[in-house]
Parts: C-alpha cells; sequence; structure tokens
C-alpha cells in the first residue's frame, strides 16, 4: 500500500448527507426569527406613530384628521413608516389609536404597552 491521503469517496458522501441535515434544520428557523424580528419592527413603528399623534392631541387638542397632518415635511415624522412584516398595514383610528395587523393577529399599540389580539378569519 501507498502512502494514499484525502478522503475517500463514502467519507465525502457521509460529510454531505450530514450537512445536509443540519441546513434542512437551521433554515426554516432562521425564516421565523427574521418574520419576528420584521413584527417587532412594525409595532415599534405603531408605537412611534401613536406617540406623535398624541403629541399632536397635546398641542391642538383634537386628533390628527389626515396623514398630512402626521407625515410630511415639517410634520412630526418626514415619510409614514414601511411595514416589514410579510402582509402586515398599519391602520390609524379617527380617536389616534394605532393598529398593526400582521396575518391573523391585531396588536394595539398605545405609549408603553402593545396588546395582541389573535383573529379568527373564515374563508
Amino acid at each position: 500500500m501507498g502512502n494514499n491521503k484525502g478522503f475517500t469517496l463514502i467519507e465525502l458522501i457521509t460529510v454531505m448527507a450530514i450537512l445536509t441535515i443540519l441546513m434542512g434544520i437551521a433554515v426554516p428557523r432562521t425564516y421565523h426569527i427574521r418574520e419576528n424580528a420584521a413584527l417587532n419592527v412594525d409595532i415599534n413603528n405603531g408605537k412611534l406613530i401613536k406617540n406623535n399623534i398624541d403629541i399632536y392631541y397635546s398641542i391642538y387638542e383634537k386628533w390628527p384628521q389626515s396623514s398630512e397632518d402626521i407625515f410630511g415635511p415639517g410634520r412630526y415624522l418626514s415619510d409614514p413608516p414601511i411595514v416589514q412584516s410579510r402582509n402586515g398595514v398599519f391602520l390609524i383610528d379617527n380617536k389616534g389609536r394605532v393598529q398593526v395587523i400582521s396575518g391573523n393577529e391585531v396588536y394595539w399599540c398605545s405609549s408603553g404597552t402593545t396588546t395582541r389580539i389573535t383573529v379568527n378569519i373564515l374563508k
């Protein structure tokens, strides 16, 4: 026998199989982490909007009548935040309440806390 250095084909296939299994476990978990991070960004942006609406109310003693009262040059926020979560949306009602809706969950944003409500959507 000579001085053979290197790996056999069986060893390489075994290592590739193990790596494939590990990737199959790791990749789906990464997806959920990214979705949760995007939702947290949306909730924090909802709180930011709510805080600015409260500031507007404390100055003018009325709720904003349109988005132009809050967003735009020289306003509280230069641009509306971009929704980060998939299929997410911001809703602001005429009483200054802010909701972040993502999938079947509704998050009511206030200055200090966020309340989550799960909604069953009938099809």
